[in-house]
């Protein structure tokens, strides 16, 4: 289909080293849509591979939609970068509603590929409030990913409260897909 063969040249082209271009280009000529969030995606996160932060600063200039998905599908990319570099931004971003969607991706992504009792700890250096949940909820779901034991001794060690339902909202997400009696049973605490 027409969008789909779009958003493989916008890919490719961002690929290509115009990652910026591609990203304009997809915002000024596409509709709005399913395609062009998906083509916007694809350019930011081959943009993120060189210059993240660039690519994140554009990305909040985007349409709400837009921004969620843009932000989302460059965590990736970040974070196999440098995902340390991710925090300064997340920490200090002024309002952390617009980026939950990178917040919550950085931690997902990250979580995948690093021990998520290691993570909790960067979690926790991360400002209290709406950022560290969505941190946590994005560590929980990666973490559940690979392991769904070790999350479980973590859950069961965290006090109640906004942060632990962060934590539990972003376990049950992943762990419903392969085990949807155990995530009926975190859901109910």
């Amino acid at each position: 289909n027409v969008n789909s063969r779009i958003q493989n040249i916008v890919g490719s082209w961002a690929r290509s080293g115009e990652p910026e271009a591609a990203a304009r280009w997809t915002m000024a000529n596409l509709p709005q849509g399913s395609g062009r969030r998906t083509a916007i995606r694809f350019a930011t996160s081959n943009w993120a591979t060189t210059d993240p932060i660039a690519a994140a600063n554009y990305s909040l200039e985007l349409p709400e939609n837009e921004r969620n998905d843009s932000l989302w599908g460059m965590a990736d990319s970040w974070v196999e970068k440098d995902p340390m570099s991710a925090l300064p931004f997340i920490s200090n971003h002024e309002r952390p509603e617009e980026i939950t969607s990178l917040t919550n991706s950085v931690f997902w992504q990250w979580a995948q590929i690093k021990d998520g009792s290691e993570l909790t700890g960067v979690v926790m250096q991360l400002p209290p409030g709406k950022v560290r949940n969505d941190a946590m909820n994005g560590l929980f779901r990666g973490w559940a990913r690979q392991d769904q034991e070790k999350p479980v001794e973590h859950l069961n060690q965290m006090p109640n409260g906004w942060l632990k339902d962060s934590a539990i909202r972003g376990y049950v997400n992943w762990v419903t897909r392969s085990s949807p009696q155990l995530a009926l049973e975190w859901s109910t605490q």
